[in-house]
């Protein structure tokens, strides 16, 4: 995942990452996501939703 974040943070745009989860994911498990993102230079980061 670092190898890949870090891939995505070199491109001019650089992409935006989009999280989705659903009500039984771990909170831990998005914020390690989101702090490896952030650790690899990730600026742009959304939470897809759907409607129930």
């Amino acid at each position: 995942l670092a190898i890949r974040l870090a891939k995505a943070a070199q491109k001019k745009p650089q992409p935006e990452l989009h999280l989705r989860a659903d009500k039984k994911t771990q909170y831990q498990r998005l914020a390690s996501i989101m702090s490896a993102a952030q650790n690899a230079g990730i600026t742009r980061m959304g939470f897809v939703t759907e409607p129930e």
